[in-house]
């Protein structure tokens, strides 16, 4: 549920004098409301409620759960820090990274946990290198199955200019092409990165 829903739904249950019936449902209701000081204060019995709002699909909102949950501590907390230090948001990674000690998560743990995340997409500088130095492998790098074919093609071109030219003298002339092939790469990958993550 959006937590613009979740706001509303406290809000009106506020007005008709609802009054929660246990911390779970207090929690439930504090944590709709926004007020992560007295949903704090439950203490434990508002894990669950919390490690529930890390599905939320507002990154502000799964870091602030962290920060929660860090804060809370307990052996329920460590599954749910350990899932946070996979999310595809850097917000929340990081408030998982402060909170995995209070969560319980040795601090060795944390490097594999935190390569277990989603990639976010190709790497807009490892795309550009491969072009600059290999054209077409960045293509290849960033999904695009004709990169390959215009990998083989360069090489091959280049294997016929070093017959002609020497060893060296085709870089001379490949590299300042490929050099505008690898800006041209470096802005189409950060563009793919920005709409996947």
């Amino acid at each position: 549920m959006d937590r613009y829903v979740r706001y509303g739904a406290a809000k009106a249950l506020e007005q008709f004098g609802w009054q929660p019936e246990n911390y779970a449902e207090k929690a439930y209701y504090l944590l709709a409301l926004q007020d992560w000081d007295d949903a704090k204060k439950i203490g434990k019995p508002a894990t669950g409620p919390i490690i529930t709002l890390l599905k939320e699909k507002h990154p502000a909102t799964r870091a602030k759960m962290v920060e929660l949950l860090g804060s809370i501590g307990g052996p329920d907390a460590k599954s749910a820090c350990n899932l946070a230090l996979q999310d595809s948001d850097g917000s929340v990674r990081w408030n998982a990274i402060l909170a995995s000690r209070k969560c319980g998560i040795p601090i060795t743990h944390l490097p594999v946990e935190l390569s277990k995340r989603p990639k976010s997409g190709p790497s807009p500088v490892g795309s550009a290198l491969l072009n600059f130095f290999f054209f077409g492998l960045g293509y290849n790098y960033m999904g695009k199955w004709w990169g390959f074919l215009i990998f083989m093609s360069y090489m091959t071109l280049i294997v016929f200019a070093q017959l002609d030219m020497g060893p060296f003298m085709p870089f001379i002339f490949a590299y300042p092409v490929t050099a505008l092939f690898a800006t041209q790469t470096y802005f189409m990958a950060k563009r793919e990165s920005e709409m996947t993550g």
